[in-house]
């Protein structure tokens, strides 16, 4: 248990450490060490997948091996074990979700350590909307844009992208304890932190989120089973907060974001159904050797998709899912956020376990819209707090039918 915590922990500031200690790689020594905690106790037979995690776990060797034959028979980065070694970095969330489950139920659920784990995590968040109150007047941290009334700023973190996902996971995780542990009472000092952290923030789909996530907890009053289905009523606020940068996403081609949507679209259907290989679209390992597929189509003179500055590249998820691994590794990839959301309505968790435990899943699709979550270390943050989350929920589950 101290060991699934302390990863989680690690996880939330791992951007903060890379920012003020330039060490990069916390999340894949994390995800690694995890990897291999999932594939020693399944191999042993010491751990046995539920039927949605099968189906889960094959829809990712779908994936990989959509990208790896398009890997192998393109070879555009001319080195197939590099755009391998891209493709393990795109599913490295999902890794962390398998791993984090395994070490969470192999270990024993102490209620002083949730206990400790819930002071922590609010300790740390209620301290940083104080400094970034006081940011706000007196500008302690980098800052960047006004929105929302509010000059948004990085934190400690490398990108207010990191501060929001912090916040967001930090509070869900936070709620999602105080209901294991039996804290009926509200508080608000949490809610009004947490929407400070986001709104300094800036991020529109962190900010939609969130309002969504507040017209859950209202839902929740009226209803004896929390159901998937409810989300829908929430998204006309969603529409009124974050409309604007959703349409701007998928309608102007001029965007960047909507540059990596349409030219994804483009080379999924040029290199039907496979794709065009791991590392040559939207991802990281396409940055760093520049691959020549934006040339190709049209985008190596535009900014943020040059060689010289490729700082757009990497700014989303479904466009490279799209383009990499082609229809069959896009459509494997959608069934698998299915079979997870179909994983927990197929449990009889208590109404609140349920909405948070949707609530993790949903945040993560509402940053893939713009953003490489999933194929970043916020991914495995996301999925390692959701995999401990839902082991939990089955302990306690488990132990009231003792």
């Amino acid at each position: 248990m101290k060991v699934s915590i302390l990863f989680i922990l690690m996880l939330l500031w791992q951007s903060a450490v890379r920012q003020i200690f330039k060490f990069t790689y916390t999340d894949e020594i994390i995800t690694l060490v995890l990897g291999i905690i999932f594939v020693w106790y399944v191999f042993r037979g010491k751990y046995r997948l539920l039927s949605h995690e099968k189906r889960m776990l094959s829809c990712l060797v779908v994936f990989y091996f959509c990208g790896l034959i398009s890997t192998v028979l393109h070879n555009y980065q001319n080195d197939i074990f590099y755009g391998l070694l891209s493709g393990i970095f795109s599913v490295k969330a999902f890794i962390a979700y398998f791993g984090m489950r395994v070490l969470v139920a192999k270990t024993k659920m102490s209620r002083r350590n949730l206990k400790i784990f819930m002071y922590i995590l609010e300790g740390e968040l209620i301290i940083s909307a104080i400094l970034l109150l006081l940011d706000q007047f007196i500008g302690l941290f980098p800052q960047s844009l006004v929105r929302f009334g509010i000059i948004t700023s990085n934190f400690i973190f490398t990108h207010p992208t990191e501060l929001s996902c912090f916040g967001i996971v930090s509070f869900i995780l936070i709620l999602y304890l105080r209901n294991c542990l039996g804290y009926r009472k509200v508080d608000y000092l949490l809610w009004i932190s947490t929407f400070f952290i986001v709104l300094k923030g800036g991020r529109y789909k962190a900010v939609g989120f969130l309002a969504l996530f507040g017209v859950m907890q209202i839902v929740i009053l009226f209803v004896k089973k929390f159901k998937f289905k409810y989300v829908f009523l929430g998204i006309p606020v969603v529409w009124a907060v974050a409309s604007k940068q959703i349409l701007y996403y998928f309608t102007d081609i001029t965007s960047a974001r909507g540059r990596l949507y349409y030219n994804g679209f483009r080379i999924a259907k040029d290199y039907f159904p496979f794709g065009s290989g791991f590392g040559t679209f939207g991802t990281e390992f396409s940055r760093r050797r520049y691959s020549i597929l934006y040339q190709w189509y049209g985008m190596s003179n535009v900014y943020g998709f040059s060689k010289k500055d490729p700082g757009y590249i990497a700014d989303t998820m479904w466009p490279p899912i799209m383009a990499e691994t082609g229809v069959i590794g896009l459509f494997s990839m959608l069934i698998l956020f299915v079979e997870m959301i179909l994983m927990v309505a197929k449990k009889t968790f208590a109404r609140r376990e349920s909405l948070f435990l949707y609530g993790m899943i949903l945040y993560g699709l509402f940053e893939s819209i713009g953003d490489s979550v999933f194929m970043s270390p916020r991914g495995a943050t996301i999925f390692a707090a959701f995999a401990f989350m839902f082991t939990i929920s089955e302990k306690m589950q488990e132990a009231k039918k003792k």
